[in-house]
């Protein structure tokens, strides 16, 4: 997943994907959304939770129209403590997948194919010792792939390759991540690119391509510098030309640090730009982006306006565009959608609950929609 909400480019254009990565504010959470599938000309599958007590949680799948109305929604599975992080894709078929990461200590990752109608056709689990994020679920090829980390006798990044049935089919540890932290993911129709935290801190940052869950096409360390340097990635994304943008977190020590660096990367994965943005470019940031390879997309709460904010600028930090919202919100994901209005969710300002927002390419709310 993304650690982040923005695009991946060449996964069936008819439908886009949008992930959150949330936890269950507290045990008397009610209604967490866990992961939005918007399906272009139909609406937008909701995944949702529910604690019903301190050890269970409900699964709940529904169906939101473009109009941001609940058509139907289904109580479909319970599981074990709480839903940590969720991720879904659409199937080649009919219907989605979706891999959800629960438990209380031990976590397992639930597994389900789902109908059109929120009916349950299919399931598998996987049972790990600890789970930390990311969790990320895509179609690849002819079939699917299920990507997460875990502190387990393995600590780092695993794959799984899925078939139609949401089968698992084999497991692979991918790369050691002593280091925690976000892991970014994009994906063509022949290859998929992880940007992967170092393992200590005077380490280099990992970025690799892979053909299949087993092999890799290339894999590239990115330079130290003095001052700063890239830590964990935001969010890594193809340009229309072809190249490969990637947003690092740094580790600053420098009096010109930066909080942020982008690198662009060659298909082959050289890297052919270097671009380091001041600290003062995120002030009051709750999220941070790329949009389509070529610009930066930040938002951000104005409490004393009660509003929030969406920036956009280039890869090296000048502003573009600048949208104030009027809605009291602290933002944490954004998904653009074809009619140039974006999918943005968060949390009102003094709730528990996580929205769902539809809002205008110039800014304004078109609706609200809070699952409770």
């Amino acid at each position: 997943m993304v650690n982040n909400l923005t695009e991946r480019n060449g996964i069936m254009r008819s439908f886009v994907l949008l992930s959150l990565l949330v936890a269950c504010t507290s045990p008397e959470a009610y209604g967490d959304i866990l992961s939005v599938l918007p399906v272009s000309g139909e609406g937008h599958y909701l995944v949702s939770s529910q604690n019903t007590s301190d050890y269970e949680t409900a699964i709940s799948i529904g169906l939101l129209s473009q109009e941001g109305e609940l058509l139907w929604e289904r109580e479909s599975v319970t599981v074990r403590g709480d839903a940590i992080d969720a991720s879904a894709c659409p199937c080649f078929d009919e219907g989605f997948l979706t891999a959800i990461a629960f438990g209380i200590g031990y976590t397992d990752i639930l597994i389900t194919k789902w109908s059109t109608t929120g009916e349950v056709l299919a399931s598998d689990t996987i049972s790990f010792f600890c789970y930390d994020s990311p969790l990320d679920l895509f179609q690849f090829k002819d079939g699917y792939v299920l990507m997460w980390d875990s502190w387990s006798s393995q600590r780092g990044l695993h794959l799984a390759l899925l078939d139609e049935n949401a089968t698992v089919i084999e497991t692979v540890f991918a790369v050691e991540t002593l280091h925690p932290g976000p892991t970014a993911l994009t994906v063509d129709n022949n290859s998929f690119v992880l940007a992967v935290s170092p393992i200590l801190a005077i380490d280099s940052p990992e970025l690799t391509s892979y053909s299949s869950v087993h092999d890799v096409i290339w894999s590239q360390y990115l330079p130290v510098r003095d001052d700063d340097y890239p830590d964990f990635a935001y969010d890594v994304s193809y340009a229309p030309s072809g190249e490969l943008a990637v947003l690092w977190n740094t580790m600053a020590t420098g009096e010109q640090s930066a909080s942020y660096c982008v690198t662009v990367h060659s298909q082959e994965g050289h890297m052919l730009e270097y671009y380091s943005s001041p600290v003062s470019v995120f002030t009051g940031t709750s999220f941070t982006g790329l949009k389509a390879g070529t610009e930066l997309v930040l938002m951000g709460h104005s409490p004393e306006e009660s509003s929030f904010w969406i920036a956009f600028t280039d890869l090296q930090g000048e502003l573009i565009e600048k949208l104030s919202v009027n809605l009291d919100f602290i933002p944490h994901g954004i998904k653009f959608l074809d009619d140039q209005s974006f999918l943005v969710t968060g949390i009102e300002d003094g709730s528990d609950e996580i929205s769902l927002l539809r809002v205008s390419g110039a800014g304004e709310i078109i609706w609200v929609f809070t699952d409770r």
